[in-house]
């Protein structure tokens, strides 16, 4: 089965509000809606920081998220197939909630505590 595969049939049934403009809470209740799925993968938190998080986006703004995966993840999924789920992954995303999606991707605790991302709002 290919990883793209797997990711949509991993998160098949998270969905957002039918409001035309994308709003943080819709983007939390989404992410909040696939987190107990994405931790049965090994991503152990997931949290949108940028313009969404401090209510300044724009109609043209992406949403930015951070990700901490846990090591059993790296172990499991090396090199190209890590590349390729969390490529798949943004992609999913990005396309439910229908706007371009950047990922940061950390593997340990310790990076979380960096500047922005430890301001991040975490669900």
């Amino acid at each position: 089965m290919t990883i793209l595969k797997q990711i949509n049939e991993l998160l098949p049934v998270a969905k957002i509000s039918k409001t035309p403009i994308l709003t943080k809470d819709d983007i939390l209740e989404y992410l909040s809606q696939i987190k107990p799925l994405l931790k049965k993968d090994g991503i152990k938190e997931i949290g949108l920081f940028g313009s969404y998080a401090i209510g300044e986006e724009e109609a043209n703004s992406d949403v930015d998220l951070v990700i901490l995966a846990e090591k059993e993840f790296l172990d499991r999924l090396k090199g190209i197939d890590c590349i390729l789920y969390f490529e798949n992954l943004r992609e999913k995303i990005s396309r439910d909630l229908n706007k371009s999606v950047d990922l940061v991707k950390v593997f340990s605790k310790e990076k979380l505590n960096h500047n922005i991302l430890k301001d991040a709002i975490y669900v």
